[in-house]
C-alpha cells in the first residue's frame, strides 16, 4: 500500500487545525499515535511536524510533544486545493475516455456537491417486490450517489403514513406512480410523489429479436399490467405468439412449458422459472434506471420542491406515451 507523503501528513494536519479540532494550546497525537490512525510511517509524521513547526504553527518540545501555537491562515488552504484539482481533472478525463456525457457528468458531480454542501431530504423507493426495488436503489445510487430507503408496495398500501414516516420524498417506477399517488394524496398530501424511469434492458430485447417468427413465449410475471406489457414488448421486436401468467405455481409453470418454446420472466419470477430447469430457454427481462430519472433524484433530495409544480417532460413521461413503462 502506498505511504503518504510527509506533505500529504502536513496538509491532513492543517484541515484539522482550520476545523478546529486542535486549538491553539491543545498538545497533537505523538507521531506514533498519528501514524497508526491514518496509516503513515512514524517517521513521516515527524517530518510534517517539522514542516508545520518551520510554517510556526507549531512548537515540538522535545520530550514533551508537539503543541499548536497559531492557526493556519487562508494561504494554507492552497497545497490542499491543488490536490482536489489534480484528482478532479484526473476523474473528468477518465469518463471523458470511456464516454460519459457532459451533461450526465456534471449533473453527478452537483448531485456531490448537493449532498455534501446541502440539508437534504429524505428519499424512500416503493415497487411491488423486493428484487425490483433493491435493483432500482442500487442503480440510483451508481447513478446520482443518494441511497434511497426500500419500501414495498404492499406496506405502503396497508399504512401510508407509518410506512412513509420521515420521509420528505417518496419515488417509485412509473408503472406505480398512480398507485401511489391515490395512497399517499388523502394520507400525507405534504410528501412528493416521483415517478422514475426505467428503460428495458437492450441485451433481453435482443435475445427476443431472435426467437423464430411464429414460436410460443410464455411470460412469467407478478401482476396483469405487467403481463400485457411483457407481451408488447414481445409483439415489438418479434412475431410470436404469447401466454402469460401471473405469480403462477410451479406445477402450473411445469405445464406451461409443455405448450411454448421459450421463457420471458420478470427479474422477480426469473428465479422461480430457472430453478425448474424445464429445458426450455428464460429469458429475463430486466430494467434500469434512466440517468436522466437518476438526476432528477438528485434535484428532489436536494432542492426544495414544489408540490404539483409542472416539470418538463423527460425521457419518462416520453417512454410511458409509448407504452414503454416498466412491468414487475
Amino acid at each position: 500500500m502506498t505511504q503518504l507523503s510527509a506533505h500529504a501528513v502536513r496538509d491532513i494536519i492543517i484541515d484539522r487545525l482550520a476545523s478546529g479540532a486542535h486549538p491553539i494550546g491543545s498538545k497533537l497525537p505523538t507521531s506514533r499515535e498519528l501514524a497508526a490512525e491514518i496509516g503513515a510511517h512514524r517517521n513521516t509524521v515527524a517530518k510534517a511536524y517539522q514542516e508545520l513547526a518551520n510554517l510556526g504553527l507549531v512548537s515540538v518540545r522535545q520530550g514533551r510533544g508537539t503543541y499548536v501555537v497559531a492557526q493556519p491562515e487562508n494561504g494554507h488552504e492552497r497545497p490542499v486545493a491543488l490536490q482536489l484539482h489534480s484528482a478532479l481533472a484526473e476523474l473528468i478525463q477518465k469518463a471523458r475516455r470511456i464516454g460519459i456525457p457532459e451533461t450526465d457528468l456534471r449533473a453527478l458531480v452537483d448531485g456531490q456537491i448537493d449532498a455534501a454542501y446541502l440539508e437534504t431530504r429524505r428519499g424512500t423507493f416503493v415497487e411491488c417486490n423486493a428484487a425490483d426495488v433493491d435493483a432500482a436503489i442500487a442503480e440510483i445510487e451508481t447513478l446520482a450517489g443518494h441511497r434511497l430507503s426500500p419500501l414495498l408496495l404492499q406496506r405502503l398500501v396497508r399504512d401510508p403514513v407509518a410506512a412513509t414516516a420521515g420521509f420528505d420524498v417518496v419515488f417509485t417506477s412509473l408503472f406505480h406512480v398512480k398507485e401511489v399517488s391515490d395512497c399517499l394524496t388523502p394520507a400525507r398530501p405534504e410528501v412528493d410523489v416521483i415517478g422514475v424511469y426505467t428503460r428495458p434492458d437492450e441485451s433481453a430485447l435482443d435475445q427476443l429479436s431472435r426467437v423464430p417468427p411464429g414460436s410460443r413465449v410464455g411470460i412469467v410475471v407478478s401482476n396483469a399490467e405487467g403481463a400485457r406489457r411483457f407481451a408488447n414488448h414481445v409483439n415489438t421486436v418479434t412475431n410470436a405468439d404469447t401466454k402469460a401468467m401471473v405469480l403462477p405455481s410451479d406445477d402450473e409453470i411445469v405445464a406451461l412449458a409443455d405448450e411454448v418454446d421459450v421463457f420471458l420472466c420478470s427479474r422477480s419470477r426469473y428465479g422461480q422459472v430457472a430453478r425448474l430447469d424445464l429445458g426450455k430457454p428464460v429469458i429475463e427481462l430486466r430494467f434500469h434506471v434512466s440517468r436522466q430519472s437518476a438526476a432528477r433524484v438528485v434535484e428532489a433530495l436536494a432542492r426544495p420542491w414544489i408540490p404539483g409544480a409542472h416539470q418538463p417532460p423527460g425521457d419518462d413521461q416520453l417512454a410511458d406515451a409509448a407504452g414503454q413503462t416498466p412491468p414487475s
